[in-house]
């Protein structure tokens, strides 16, 4: 009944098979069904190798191999094909262009193969040792599946388990990639991972190459721009013309390469920025905001500023609050950054701008030289040692641009660079009516 049931589940999936490989040129654009008739052939194979008639071998594809009896092959002509014998009602034809290999039973391995698997009988040890020697001879499918046949004999058989990866878990012993199935894992990129996040990461790793693309595609087209050929004025077409948010890099790159020494027209980096600003993305604005301080050019600068007004204001003030906090901070550095947070006047930011009024500054400069050699009115010379510690220096500097800000918020009051009384001025403001911080 057992062997009734085999052939029965043999000859539908056979069936099933056939009807694919007829209908090859529909497999082509249904990937689906590809992936059915790969798994059909490959579920064949197995019950051939079950059975122990395993006589030629046909590899179509990289993966899928067929086993069965070659009964025709001719490899010229519009009838190139081959004809393997499943078994004596049923066969099936592939043509040669799509077949990688064939291997007939009188090959050295397969031949070598017959021999061993006749000696296996239902030995759980044989068939561990034919699974190994399978393996070593390149022969991984017949190797795969001796090694089932061992632990389906012998479940206890830890080295015929040990090669198929199984483990312990819950439920009993079972192969250790059903239970990182079960796990919700999938099997991708030589490990386990799971699928949200290794669709991430391919997501990721395809944004890479084509951020390295743009990299390639925008020198090329600069290179042509400069060149002031009879393609220049395509070029900077094609420039303008990218919309593309994994250019991002590309511009960003270009934007920072243009204040080198080769500084370019300032026309061209502005239309850096404005990529930027138009493609939004966490690196572009990232710039922007770099170049809201560190910008030379005013304008540029201001052009920065004035993008992150409509988008990349948050990501503005927590970059420059910081730097104005900072007593680390050079002068210049805490006067480009409350300029810059002219453009983003907020009212519940008050206390910022009161003790960025007059900030402090802490220096600290090498030591001298050790000895020092000198003379003195008389002529006569003398040595004198040094100090052999850093000196820290402090400096207070007052900023109007602190003084703008409040006043921006405050229009009613001024007070100068005196932090007392603008304090004084908002704790009343707050405990008389709190909206009145913020004005629309």
């Amino acid at each position: 009944m057992a062997g009734k049931v085999g052939g029965g589940c043999q000859a539908a999936v056979a069936g099933r098979l056939c009807f694919l490989l007829k209908f090859e040129g529909m497999l082509k654009m249904n990937r689906f069904a590809g992936c059915l008739a790969r798994t059909l052939l490959c579920l064949t194979a197995l019950i051939g190798w079950a059975r122990g008639s395993t006589a030629d071998t046909v590899e179509v594809g990289s993966q899928v191999k067929v086993d069965g009896k070659i009964i025709r092959q001719a490899d010229e002509g519009q009838a190139a094909n081959v004809i393997v014998q499943l078994d004596p009602e049923i066969s099936v034809a592939f043509p040669m262009s799509r077949v990688r290999r064939t291997t007939s039973s009188g090959d050295e391995e397969l031949a070598w193969y017959q021999q061993e698997l006749a000696k296996v009988g239902d030995d759980a040890e044989l068939h561990y040792q034919l699974a190994r020697a399978c393996k070593g001879k390149g022969l991984n499918a017949q190797g795969d599946y001796h090694y089932r046949r061992a632990v389906a004999i012998d479940p206890r058989h830890s080295k015929a388990r040990a090669a198929l990866r199984f483990a312990r878990d819950g439920l009993g012993l079972n192969a250790y990639e059903e239970q990182q199935r079960k796990r919700g894992l999938i099997n991708a990129g030589g490990g386990w991972h799971v699928p949200d996040a290794w669709a991430a990461e391919q997501a990721s790793e395809q944004a890479t190459v084509e951020s390295n693309r743009w990299i390639k595609e925008l020198t090329k087209l600069k290179t042509l721009f400069y060149r002031k050929g009879r393609n220049s004025e395509d070029a900077l077409a094609q420039i303008k013309a990218i919309d593309d948010p994994l250019a991002t890099a590309a511009f960003v790159r270009a934007y920072k390469d243009s204040s080198q020494e080769r500084a370019e027209p300032a026309a061209m980096r502005q239309l850096y920025l404005q990529k930027l600003a138009d493609f939004r993305t966490p690196l572009a604005i990232k710039t922007l905001v770099e170049a809201g301080v560190y910008e030379r050019d005013a304008n540029l600068r201001d052009f920065a500023l004035e993008a992150l007004q409509k988008d990349g204001r948050a990501s503005a003030v927590a970059t420059y609050l910081p730097i104005i906090r900072s007593e680390k901070k050079k002068p210049s550095e805490v006067q480009a950054a409350l300029r810059a947070l002219r453009y983003f006047p907020d009212p519940e930011l008050w206390r910022e701008y009161v003790d960025a009024l007059v900030t402090t500054h802490t220096e600290v400069r090498a030591p001298g030289p050790g000895f020092q050699v000198g003379k003195d009115a008389s002529g006569a010379a003398g040595l004198g040692m040094g100090g052999n510690k850093p000196k820290v220096f402090k400096q207070q500097r007052q900023n109007s641009d602190a003084l703008i800000l409040l006043q921006e918020i405050a229009p009613d009051a001024n007070f100068g660079y005196n932090k007392a009384q603008w304090r004084q001025y908002f704790v009343q403001r707050l405990n008389g009516s709190p909206s009145q911080l913020r004005r629309d």
